[in-house]
């Protein structure tokens, strides 16, 4: 299913019921990431937790360089475009590399989809 030297990117916000729904308008404008060497797919949803809602949002990489360079020249130009700043109380990140712990990463973090937030890279 993953290629040798895929990652995923897990990003966990913490948001609540007034911020739900300008948090998931604000991840639906990642499209830009179409277009970004090495990306695959990114996709996600929402799922409740003893603290509220939290966005589970997954982005799979071609590798970790592809990655890392979509940080340092893309990201916070895309970031500013969505106005996602101020809908998530919280947010924690992992990298996760080697495709047993993408696979375990991938069960534990089940959400309900959200169609929106779905972005296929360019083959």
């Amino acid at each position: 299913m993953f290629n040798e030297g895929n990652v995923l990117k897990l990003i966990c916000c913490k948001t609540d019921e007034l911020h739900k729904q300008p948090f998931s308008e604000a991840q639906a404008k990642w499209s830009p990431l179409q277009n970004v060497k090495g990306f695959i797919r990114q996709w996600g949803g929402f799922r409740q937790s003893e603290d509220g809602w939290e966005a589970v949002i997954m982005a799979l990489w071609e590798s970790k360089h592809d990655y890392l360079n979509f940080m340092e020249h893309d990201h916070d130009a895309i970031f500013e475009k969505t106005n996602q700043t101020g809908t998530f109380q919280a947010i924690e990140v992992a990298l996760i590399e080697g495709a047993a712990e993408i696979n375990q990463a991938l069960k534990s973090n089940c959400t309900v989809s959200e169609p929106g937030w779905m972005v296929d890279g360019r083959a």
